[in-house]
């Protein structure tokens, strides 16, 4: 089973998947995560990305997918969408050639979960994530502009209680 957690920054997805790694671990189930990629990436990200840095984060993911295939459950912690939209925000012509790419990903998952945006929460500024929350807006509405346009089935997650939402559409005896 292949789950994907995307997003806009500061949604609680990297939360969220340590959550579903411990509640499925400790039901033995073996389970690898992806961590979320851009945080190893070694260009400049987020308002000032490059185009570089986005493909060394596609390569990189795309690496991440493989190495990490043949767990009974594999969560990702973001994937190429994600990192798509960022690109196409920045390089609208350039992405172009990598989204048949990402779209081919996207069905590499059985399982596509967006968390929502909570405006009324800021941004965790960590000194990696852009803190401002127009950028953080601006993304979420080009996630969902794209899902839509492309009709990619994605659940959207509620803002409370997203991991126990999850369990019950998994294994629906929860």
């Amino acid at each position: 089973m292949r789950i994907a957690i995307i997003g806009t920054h500061s949604t609680g997805k990297t939360e969220l998947v340590e959550k579903l790694e411990r509640i499925l671990r400790e039901r033995g189930k073996d389970v690898r995560v992806i961590k979320e990629v851009a945080r190893r990436c070694p260009h400049p990200l987020n308002k000032q990305t490059t185009l570089q840095a986005q493909e060394w984060i596609l390569k990189e993911h795309l690496k991440e997918e493989e190495a990490k295939a043949g767990s009974e459950i594999l969560i990702s912690d973001r994937c190429l969408l994600d990192n798509y939209i960022y690109m196409l925000r920045r390089f609208p012509e350039k992405a172009e050639r990598f989204r048949e790419l990402v779209l081919e990903n996207a069905r590499f998952y059985d399982f596509i979960f967006k968390t929502t945006l909570d405006e009324n929460k800021p941004v965790e500024e960590d000194g990696f994530r852009d803190p401002d929350p127009n950028f953080r807006k601006e993304i979420d509405r080009l996630l969902e502009k794209f899902l839509e346009k492309h009709g990619i089935p994605v659940i959207r997650l509620p803002k409370e209680g997203a991991e126990k939402f999850i369990l019950k559409i998994l294994f629906k005896d929860e």
